[in-house]
């Protein structure tokens, strides 16, 4: 077997992107400069980049399902259904207003209205977060 032929994998590449755009997006979408689809849509080409990226530099076998928009650990929590009951959650696609209320710890009404991070009730399905947080 020759060297070329050895198949090459990673664990994935940073999410946040070369010029850091997934940050950016993220605090454009926190502080209201932007919306759901805006952030959803700088996601999706951050994941597709980091796919071409690593193809165009010889890995042949390249991860899937290695992105989220805050964490694995919050992704995880959203996945098996474990969010805390003061969220208001009933069984169904999580908000990205809920997603990121859990992440930044805030809950019910006592909260700044400028905010932009999500509380109970605030949000729709139309930014529901998946099986995996930003894989829709």
């Amino acid at each position: 077997m020759s060297v070329s032929s050895l198949p090459v994998a990673t664990l994935g590449t940073p999410r946040i992107g070369p010029r850091r755009e997934l940050k950016s997006a993220l605090e454009s979408y926190w502080s209201g400069k932007s919306g759901e689809a805006a952030l959803l849509e700088a996601a999706a080409g951050l994941r597709a980049a980091n796919w071409a990226r690593q193809k165009s530099l010889g890995v042949t076998v390249i991860p899937s399902n290695d992105f989220t928009l805050y964490d694995h650990v919050l992704d995880t929590s959203v996945m098996v259904g474990a969010i805390p009951d003061i969220y208001g959650w009933k069984s169904r696609p999580v908000p990205l207003a809920t997603y990121f209320a859990m992440a930044r710890g805030a809950h019910g009404q006592d909260h700044d209205p400028s905010c932009a991070h999500g509380h109970l009730g605030d949000g729709d399905a139309a930014g529901a977060v998946g099986v995996r947080a930003g894989v829709r």
